[in-house]
């Protein structure tokens, strides 16, 4: 994952930096193994409400792949 932030040239970032840096990175010879495990049936939305006081207003949250 790459994430670019701030003031920056897309064009340069894509075609200079980004090939610089992670184009000599060779492809792995390892094969991933295939996961046999399955999802439940996703029945629906998923909703959490955190009331708190507090300075920063702010929420992170990520899910694994």
């Amino acid at each position: 994952m790459l994430a670019d932030c701030g003031r920056f040239d897309e064009n340069r970032a894509l075609d200079e930096l980004v090939t610089k840096h992670f184009g000599p990175l060779p492809k792995p010879s390892r094969v991933l193994p295939s996961l046999y495990t399955e999802e439940p049936t996703q029945d629906g939305e998923r909703t959490v409400t955190l009331r708190r006081s507090g300075d920063s207003p702010m929420l992170a949250s990520s899910t694994a792949p």
